[in-house]
């Protein structure tokens, strides 16, 4: 290992001994790719220590976006208003036959209007959660940031970007998606940085949070 992957295992493992093993189980498998599946397990390990370090920095869990408890209410409306075997004139693939029951407007009920803008609304919290959540951690890092939120923001929305990333590619599927190796080895580098950062005193902390950022930006 890198000297300064040496100064995060031995951080980490202070913080939480089971996310070093992750962590150094993530350095080896970037450092071998004939590993089969080893992009899964490094993205894997990428989203636990993004969920970890914010753990460690003590930030407050949000309520989480349930989404699914409304579609579960939009699901049988939607069917009683007869609309899962409506199409739309010209939003569907071209087929050689029209449909007789095609329409260029759909009327809803105020109810399932009323449902879908409580799903949208759900849907929208999560990412509000996951950018107050970010906040509060650059903030732990670096206090001097506090009641500037302008100074945060850029480097949340890139901690949230980093966070969904490795969570989009941390599954093994039918349909596998794989990034490719420039991408697994930058945003490993990426969460690497971001760990340093969380290491520095308050002294260093805006330093470092330019750092990412002339990183994430270039």
């Amino acid at each position: 290992m890198r000297p300064d992957q040496e100064q995060i295992a031995e951080w980490i493992c202070r913080q939480s001994p089971t996310l070093r093993d992750g962590y150094l189980v993530a350095v080896q498998l970037l450092a071998d790719p004939t590993c089969p599946g080893r992009a899964q397990l490094i993205c894997h390990v990428g989203r636990d220590i993004c969920t970890g370090l914010q753990d460690i920095r003590g930030i407050a869990k949000r309520k989480h976006a349930n989404t699914t408890a409304i579609l579960q209410e939009v699901e049988p409306q939607w069917a009683a208003e007869g609309l899962d075997g409506l199409e739309i004139a010209g939003g569907g693939a071209a087929t050689s036959q029209p449909a007789n029951n095609a329409a260029s407007d759909v009327t809803i009920s105020r109810h399932l209007f009323k449902l879908l803008q409580r799903l949208m609304e759900e849907h929208r919290l999560g990412s509000v959660n996951q950018e107050e959540q970010a906040a509060e951690l650059f903030a732990a890092i670096a206090p001097e940031t506090a009641g500037r939120p302008e100074l945060l923001h850029p480097i949340s929305r890139e901690w949230v970007n980093l966070r969904r990333w490795f969570h989009n590619y941390a599954h093994f599927a039918i349909q596998q998606k794989t990034p490719t190796e420039q991408e697994l080895q930058s945003q490993f580098a990426a969460l690497e940085t971001y760990i340093l950062t969380s290491m520095r005193t308050f002294y260093e902390g805006m330093e470092g949070l330019d750092e990412i950022l002339g990183e994430a930006n270039s």
